[in-house]
């Protein structure tokens, strides 16, 4: 699986889209990369010329045109907005063009000449954010090993550093994944029902739980965290195999469930010992891809009934009996394709959070054991030392860095709307007001935000941007 949306419950009604982009499903969907996309799979910034097919060399002749390079000793940071004063407001801009988070302050007015008014209405709220992420994957944690050490802070403090991202969220394959160098799983003696034999591999010793500890250390509020298996061991499933078309052994209820539901719990457990905690599971990572003859790598299927009755019958039980009650289990784990109102799923309507995929990946999109190279907001080049933030990780700032925790969506209602504008409003915890403005035009837009109660913050969106605009 790739990025993951996280969503409240809700009324089925929708109101526009707005969020941000996943990255494709490479093996299904190789060819419609993109940065960044809009709530109608609109691109506002193209996707980084490393990755549209030309050879190595020239794919990175102009790296540092299109994305930002990091070294142990520099990088750039994502603007952290303190105390405003009565009337200020700030606009932060990331443009298709160049710029990356260029930040202005205005003063509100009271009045204005734009006709595209924009108001936000406190007193009509919905869901409250999670937070935002990505994912501690094998390859993530290689490419982050390959730098020299102030380089790996630098990149991790650039997600969940105080002058990063702002991530909150992280997310953990249950052993390997695609973005592995092999198929491995934590018990891979056949027979071993109790799981005597289980221990977690070298891959979460040396490339995840470091770096999560890392990030632990450098983020100014708590991390969420999350595991997702993509399959069991083979000796455990009807097909031998931890690729290609294969289930459970046997039914919900039965020991090979049981064992299964174990796992879960032992995982939670080897990871505690290491003082992480988990604050959800995914009870599988596509089911789909396990029903699927030949499916490339690591998978493990699923109907919705056999999903249904494992968590019910095992999983559920196994989780309350060893303390984890509480843990929160998502579910739908699965690719867009699969969930019939996907367009409808965005910030105006009742998502709360995103989970980004890997969080770097090398210059040529992996490791990946089976080939299935992809993209990430982050691109490591290993033989110079340093690191590239690309387009994606910009954008994504626009949400991660200042809808916070907690921050609760609030109306919008436009006197006039723009075609080309997207926007979606937050009041954050400390009462202020977080509005996203996407442009997917190519000409510039002026519009104003008001709440009703600090004048008119008249803004100038330039074509192809995305904008952050935040007032007291």
């Amino acid at each position: 699986m790739r990025s993951k949306a996280h969503r409240a419950t809700r009324p089925n009604e929708s109101h526009g889209a707005m969020r941000p982009c996943h990255a494709h499903d490479a093996h299904r969907d190789r060819a419609s990369r993109s940065s960044v996309c809009g709530g109608n799979d609109s691109q506002i910034l193209r996707a980084d010329p490393r990755f549209t097919g030309r050879p190595e060399k020239e794919r990175y002749q102009d790296s540092c045109q299109r994305a930002g390079s990091c070294y142990s000793t520099y990088c750039d940071t994502a603007p952290s907005v303190g105390q405003l004063t009565k009337g200020q407001y700030v606009v932060i801009t990331t443009t298709q063009s160049g710029k990356r988070f260029d930040t202005q302050v205005f003063k509100a007015t009271n009045t204005t000449t734009s006709d595209a008014i924009y108001q936000v209405d406190v007193s009509e709220t919905r869901q409250a954010i999670d937070g935002f992420g990505g994912a501690f994957t094998d390859a993530a944690g290689i490419n982050i090993a390959s730098l020299p050490a102030n380089a790996q802070d630098n990149l991790i403090s650039s997600y969940f550093g105080r002058d990063g991202l702002g991530y909150t969220i992280g997310r953990v394959p249950m052993a390997s994944c695609d973005f592995s160098t092999h198929p491995y799983s934590y018990d891979d003696t056949p027979g071993d029902l109790n799981l005597t034999k289980f221990a977690l591999a070298k891959e979460d010793l040396s490339y995840k739980i470091p770096y999560i500890k890392k990030a632990f250390s450098m983020s100014p509020m708590p991390i969420k965290m999350f595991g997702s298996p993509w399959s069991a061991p083979a000796w455990m499933k009807d097909n031998k195999n931890m690729t290609g078309k294969g289930s459970l052994i046997g039914k919900p209820g039965g020991p090979y469930y049981k064992t299964w539901a174990n796992y879960f719990v032992r995982f939670i457990q080897e990871y505690e010992k290491h003082n992480i905690s988990f604050w959800g599971m995914t009870a599988q990572n596509e089911p789909i891809d396990g029903l699927e003859a030949e499916f490339p790598f690591q998978c493990m299927g699923f109907t919705p009934e056999v999903y249904r009755d494992f968590i019910k019958m095992d999983l559920g039980p196994a989780l309350e009996k060893a303390g984890y009650g509480k843990l929160k289990l998502m579910m739908l784990d699965d690719q867009r394709m699969f969930l019939i109102e996907w367009a409808k799923v965005d910030l105006n309507n009742w998502v709360t959070g995103w989970t980004d995929w890997n969080m770097a990946l090398s210059t040529k999109g992996g490791p990946n054991w089976v080939s299935n190279f992809d993209d990430s907001p982050i691109i490591v080049n290993e033989a110079k030392k340093e690191f590239y933030k690309q387009p994606m990780f910009y954008v994504m700032g626009h949400f991660s860095k200042y809808l916070v925790p907690g921050s609760i969506w609030v109306k919008v209602k436009a006197s006039k709307a723009e075609p080309d504008v997207q926007i979606t409003a937050f009041q954050r915890p400390d009462k202020s007001i977080a509005a996203v403005i996407h442009n997917l035009g190519e000409d510039d837009v002026k519009l104003a935000l008001r709440d009703g109660n600090s004048g008119y913050h008249e803004v100038t969106s330039p074509g192809k941007s995305i904008q952050t605009v935040i007032w007291s």
